[in-house]
């Protein structure tokens, strides 16, 4: 799954912020990706740049951070699933998916929830290294 990510709102200091995944995206909206298999790098590109322009202080260079399904899957938190995968499909991007948390809880144990998440964004690059995928 790709995960675009913005410096200066998620990355700072090259480190990816808790903040780059919003506790509401993760119980109530979802984390948008996309599905690697099925996206267009045109479509991303372009989504990127809409995003940027919106909030062009905040959104200076654009990236992006490659997720597993299976890992996030496999994320826990106390002996539960932390985390589900589910394709989304929107108007314009068949590959659009999102990542949500079941566990409810105290607003530090989403913080703890959403801190599982985050090491697995670590790994970001460059929009424009983003290559069609091999599969």
């Amino acid at each position: 799954m790709i995960r675009l990510l913005f410096e200066t709102e998620h990355i700072l200091d090259g480190k990816v912020v808790p903040g780059a995944i919003a506790i509401a995206d993760m119980t109530d909206r979802g984390i948008s990706v996309d599905r690697r298999d099925m996206a267009v790098l045109d479509n991303i590109r372009e989504r990127a740049r809409e995003q940027m322009s919106r909030m062009p202080r905040e959104r200076q260079i654009a990236n992006f951070a490659e997720l597993e399904v299976g890992v996030v899957r496999s994320l826990s938190y106390e002996g539960q699933t932390a985390f589900e995968v589910y394709a989304s499909p929107l108007p314009g991007n068949p590959a659009h998916a999102h990542i949500l948390t079941n566990i409810r809880g105290t607003r530090s144990t989403m913080k703890a929830v959403r801190a599982l998440l985050i090491p697995h964004l670590a790994n970001f690059k460059r929009l424009e290294e983003l290559q069609p995928s091999q599969g």
